[in-house]
Protein backbone atom coordinates (compact mmCIF):
# COMPACT_ATOMS: atom_id res chain seq x y z
CA UNK A 1 0.00 0.00 0.00
CA UNK A 2 2.85 2.36 0.86
CA UNK A 3 4.38 1.87 -2.56
CA UNK A 4 1.10 2.57 -4.33
CA UNK A 5 0.85 5.87 -2.48
CA UNK A 6 4.47 6.66 -3.32
CA UNK A 7 3.90 5.89 -6.98
CA UNK A 8 0.88 8.17 -7.00
CA UNK A 9 2.87 11.03 -5.51
CA UNK A 10 5.68 10.74 -8.02
CA UNK A 11 3.37 10.36 -11.01
CA UNK A 12 1.54 13.56 -10.01
CA UNK A 13 4.58 15.57 -11.05
CA UNK A 14 3.89 16.64 -14.60
CA UNK A 15 5.41 19.28 -16.84
CA UNK A 16 3.28 21.71 -18.86
CA UNK A 17 3.10 20.76 -22.54
CA UNK A 18 0.16 22.97 -23.55
CA UNK A 19 -0.75 26.61 -22.89
CA UNK A 20 -3.07 28.31 -20.40
CA UNK A 21 -5.38 29.52 -23.18
CA UNK A 22 -6.54 28.10 -26.49
CA UNK A 23 -5.64 29.13 -30.02
CA UNK A 24 -1.89 29.53 -29.46
CA UNK A 25 1.26 27.57 -30.19
CA UNK A 26 4.45 28.29 -28.25
CA UNK A 27 7.46 27.89 -30.53
CA UNK A 28 10.53 26.71 -28.60
CA UNK A 29 13.93 26.32 -30.25
CA UNK A 30 16.53 24.27 -28.39
CA UNK A 31 20.22 23.31 -28.38
CA UNK A 32 21.65 26.70 -29.36
CA UNK A 33 23.21 29.13 -29.69
CA UNK A 34 24.88 28.16 -32.93
CA UNK A 35 26.23 29.66 -36.12
CA UNK A 36 22.70 29.27 -37.51
CA UNK A 37 20.88 31.21 -34.77
CA UNK A 38 21.18 34.51 -36.65
CA UNK A 39 19.52 32.91 -39.68
CA UNK A 40 16.70 31.64 -37.46
CA UNK A 41 16.22 35.15 -36.08
CA UNK A 42 16.13 36.56 -39.61
CA UNK A 43 13.32 34.15 -40.53
CA UNK A 44 11.36 34.89 -37.34
CA UNK A 45 11.67 38.60 -38.04
CA UNK A 46 10.49 38.17 -41.62
CA UNK A 47 7.52 36.09 -40.47
CA UNK A 48 6.74 38.40 -37.57
CA UNK A 49 6.60 35.66 -34.92
CA UNK A 50 8.33 35.29 -31.54
CA UNK A 51 10.01 32.24 -30.04
CA UNK A 52 11.60 30.99 -26.84
CA UNK A 53 15.20 29.80 -27.21
CA UNK A 54 16.49 27.26 -24.69
CA UNK A 55 20.22 27.94 -24.84
CA UNK A 56 22.86 25.49 -23.63
CA UNK A 57 25.36 27.17 -21.25
CA UNK A 58 28.13 24.77 -22.26
CA UNK A 59 28.18 26.37 -25.73
CA UNK A 60 30.59 29.21 -25.06
CA UNK A 61 32.39 31.81 -27.12
CA UNK A 62 32.51 35.59 -27.26
CA UNK A 63 30.84 35.47 -30.68
CA UNK A 64 27.62 34.22 -29.08
CA UNK A 65 27.06 37.22 -26.80
CA UNK A 66 25.71 39.17 -29.74
CA UNK A 67 23.17 36.39 -30.31
CA UNK A 68 21.98 36.56 -26.70
CA UNK A 69 21.57 40.32 -27.08
CA UNK A 70 19.77 40.05 -30.40
CA UNK A 71 17.30 37.44 -29.13
CA UNK A 72 16.22 39.74 -26.31
CA UNK A 73 16.32 42.95 -28.38
CA UNK A 74 13.97 41.45 -30.98
CA UNK A 75 11.30 40.39 -28.48
CA UNK A 76 12.14 36.71 -28.08
CA UNK A 77 12.90 34.84 -24.85
CA UNK A 78 15.94 33.01 -23.55
CA UNK A 79 15.34 29.87 -21.53
CA UNK A 80 17.82 27.47 -19.94
CA UNK A 81 18.80 24.08 -21.31
CA UNK A 82 20.84 22.09 -18.82
CA UNK A 83 24.10 20.71 -20.15
CA UNK A 84 23.54 17.58 -22.30
CA UNK A 85 26.76 16.25 -20.77
CA UNK A 86 24.89 15.73 -17.51
CA UNK A 87 22.69 12.70 -16.93
CA UNK A 88 21.05 13.48 -13.61
CA UNK A 89 19.39 10.60 -11.77
CA UNK A 90 16.98 10.29 -8.86
CA UNK A 91 19.78 8.66 -6.84
CA UNK A 92 21.97 11.77 -6.77
CA UNK A 93 21.92 13.91 -3.62
CA UNK A 94 19.98 17.14 -4.09
CA UNK A 95 22.99 19.20 -2.99
CA UNK A 96 25.12 17.80 -5.84
CA UNK A 97 22.46 18.55 -8.43
CA UNK A 98 21.90 22.02 -6.96
CA UNK A 99 25.60 22.92 -7.06
CA UNK A 100 25.98 21.80 -10.66
CA UNK A 101 22.84 23.51 -11.95
CA UNK A 102 23.67 26.67 -9.99
CA UNK A 103 26.97 26.97 -11.82
CA UNK A 104 25.32 26.52 -15.22
CA UNK A 105 22.42 28.84 -14.48
CA UNK A 106 24.62 31.62 -13.08
CA UNK A 107 26.72 31.56 -16.24
CA UNK A 108 23.61 31.71 -18.39
CA UNK A 109 22.13 34.52 -16.30
CA UNK A 110 25.33 36.55 -16.68
CA UNK A 111 24.77 36.67 -20.44
CA UNK A 112 21.17 37.85 -20.32
CA UNK A 113 19.52 41.03 -19.08
CA UNK A 114 16.32 39.31 -17.92
CA UNK A 115 15.66 36.60 -15.36
CA UNK A 116 15.55 33.05 -16.69
CA UNK A 117 11.97 31.81 -16.28
CA UNK A 118 11.88 28.60 -18.35
CA UNK A 119 14.03 25.50 -18.50
CA UNK A 120 14.43 22.13 -20.13
CA UNK A 121 16.38 19.18 -18.80
CA UNK A 122 16.61 15.45 -19.57
CA UNK A 123 13.81 13.43 -18.02
CA UNK A 124 13.65 10.00 -16.43
CA UNK A 125 11.39 8.36 -18.99
CA UNK A 126 8.17 10.36 -19.00
CA UNK A 127 8.85 11.94 -15.60
CA UNK A 128 11.21 14.75 -14.62
CA UNK A 129 14.19 13.87 -12.45
CA UNK A 130 12.92 14.70 -8.96
CA UNK A 131 15.88 16.76 -7.73
CA UNK A 132 16.13 18.69 -10.99
CA UNK A 133 12.42 19.47 -10.84
CA UNK A 134 12.71 20.57 -7.21
CA UNK A 135 15.66 22.78 -8.09
CA UNK A 136 13.69 24.69 -10.70
CA UNK A 137 10.57 24.98 -8.54
CA UNK A 138 12.64 26.41 -5.68
CA UNK A 139 13.87 29.15 -8.04
CA UNK A 140 10.43 29.78 -9.56
CA UNK A 141 11.60 28.49 -12.95
CA UNK A 142 9.09 26.53 -15.02
CA UNK A 143 10.45 23.28 -16.44
CA UNK A 144 8.44 22.52 -19.56
CA UNK A 145 7.80 19.59 -21.81
CA UNK A 146 6.19 19.80 -25.27
CA UNK A 147 3.18 18.58 -27.19
CA UNK A 148 5.14 17.80 -30.34
CA UNK A 149 8.73 17.65 -31.52
CA UNK A 150 8.57 17.13 -35.30
CA UNK A 151 12.30 16.35 -35.27
CA UNK A 152 11.93 13.21 -33.14
CA UNK A 153 11.73 10.96 -36.20
CA UNK A 154 14.58 11.69 -38.64
CA UNK A 155 12.78 9.81 -41.41
CA UNK A 156 9.64 11.96 -41.23
CA UNK A 157 9.22 15.37 -42.84
CA UNK A 158 8.76 17.89 -39.98
CA UNK A 159 6.32 20.06 -41.93
CA UNK A 160 4.13 17.06 -42.75
CA UNK A 161 4.36 15.92 -39.13
CA UNK A 162 3.06 19.29 -37.90
CA UNK A 163 0.16 19.22 -40.37
CA UNK A 164 -0.72 15.66 -39.34
CA UNK A 165 -0.63 16.69 -35.68
CA UNK A 166 -2.61 19.92 -35.94
CA UNK A 167 -5.09 18.66 -38.54
CA UNK A 168 -7.47 16.78 -36.21
CA UNK A 169 -7.26 19.48 -33.52
CA UNK A 170 -9.16 22.76 -33.29
CA UNK A 171 -7.61 26.12 -32.40
CA UNK A 172 -10.83 27.10 -30.60
CA UNK A 173 -10.25 24.33 -28.07
CA UNK A 174 -6.55 23.46 -28.20
CA UNK A 175 -3.09 24.89 -27.64
CA UNK A 176 0.38 23.39 -27.94
CA UNK A 177 4.07 23.74 -27.19
CA UNK A 178 6.26 22.72 -30.13
CA UNK A 179 9.95 21.91 -29.73
CA UNK A 180 12.45 22.42 -32.56
CA UNK A 181 16.21 21.85 -32.72
CA UNK A 182 18.60 24.38 -34.23
CA UNK A 183 20.74 21.70 -35.88
CA UNK A 184 17.75 20.20 -37.68
CA UNK A 185 16.48 23.61 -38.74
CA UNK A 186 19.87 24.32 -40.30
CA UNK A 187 19.97 20.89 -41.92
CA UNK A 188 16.44 21.05 -43.33
CA UNK A 189 16.17 24.79 -43.98
CA UNK A 190 12.41 24.67 -43.42
CA UNK A 191 11.62 26.97 -40.48
CA UNK A 192 9.62 29.27 -42.74
CA UNK A 193 7.49 26.32 -43.92
CA UNK A 194 7.01 25.14 -40.32
CA UNK A 195 5.68 28.56 -39.33
CA UNK A 196 3.37 28.62 -42.34
CA UNK A 197 2.05 25.15 -41.45
CA UNK A 198 1.16 26.28 -37.91
CA UNK A 199 -0.57 29.40 -39.19
CA UNK A 200 -2.60 27.35 -41.70
CA UNK A 201 -4.59 26.03 -38.74
CA UNK A 202 -5.28 29.52 -37.33
CA UNK A 203 -2.97 29.28 -34.32
CA UNK A 204 -1.14 32.36 -33.06
CA UNK A 205 2.57 31.71 -32.45
CA UNK A 206 3.75 32.99 -29.06
CA UNK A 207 6.56 32.76 -26.51
CA UNK A 208 6.33 30.57 -23.42
CA UNK A 209 5.57 33.66 -21.30
CA UNK A 210 2.39 34.23 -23.29
CA UNK A 211 1.65 30.52 -23.54
CA UNK A 212 1.94 29.89 -19.79
CA UNK A 213 0.53 33.18 -18.53
CA UNK A 214 -0.73 32.62 -14.99
CA UNK A 215 0.93 29.23 -14.53
CA UNK A 216 3.04 28.79 -11.39
CA UNK A 217 6.07 26.48 -11.08
CA UNK A 218 5.38 23.36 -9.06
CA UNK A 219 1.65 23.26 -9.62
CA UNK A 220 -0.01 20.25 -11.26
CA UNK A 221 -1.04 20.48 -14.88
CA UNK A 222 -4.77 20.01 -15.37
CA UNK A 223 -7.37 21.12 -17.88
CA UNK A 224 -10.54 23.04 -17.07
CA UNK A 225 -13.81 22.44 -18.90
CA UNK A 226 -13.03 25.40 -21.15
CA UNK A 227 -9.90 23.64 -22.37
CA UNK A 228 -7.57 25.96 -20.48
CA UNK A 229 -4.56 24.59 -18.69
CA UNK A 230 -4.89 25.32 -14.97
CA UNK A 231 -2.91 24.74 -11.82
CA UNK A 232 -4.47 23.74 -8.52
CA UNK A 233 -2.53 23.66 -5.28
CA UNK A 234 -5.07 21.40 -3.59
CA UNK A 235 -4.44 18.51 -5.97
CA UNK A 236 -0.69 18.31 -5.49
CA UNK A 237 1.84 17.36 -2.87
CA UNK A 238 4.43 20.14 -2.88
CA UNK A 239 7.72 18.92 -4.42
CA UNK A 240 9.88 20.10 -1.53
CA UNK A 241 7.99 17.71 0.78
CA UNK A 242 8.21 14.65 -1.44
CA UNK A 243 11.64 13.43 -0.17
CA UNK A 244 10.27 13.56 3.41
CA UNK A 245 7.15 11.68 2.38
CA UNK A 246 9.23 9.09 0.54
CA UNK A 247 11.28 8.49 3.70
CA UNK A 248 8.10 8.16 5.76
CA UNK A 249 6.44 5.76 3.34
CA UNK A 250 9.49 3.55 2.83
CA UNK A 251 10.64 3.37 6.42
Amino acid sequence: MKYLILLGLISSITLPDTCTSTGVVALTIDEGPSAYTDSILDILDKKGVPATFHFNPSIVGSEFQGIYDRVEDEGHEIGFRSSPKRAYTDDQPYEDVEEDLDQQLKFMQSRTSKDIKYARAPKNGDLPVQNVYNYFVKRKIIQTSYSLCPHDNPDEDPVDRIRDFLGPNNYKHDSFIIQLYEQRLEQDGNLSEIIDAIKEYNYEIVTLSSCLDGYEPGKPVTKSKSGRLTSSCSKMVFPQFIPLLMHYLIY
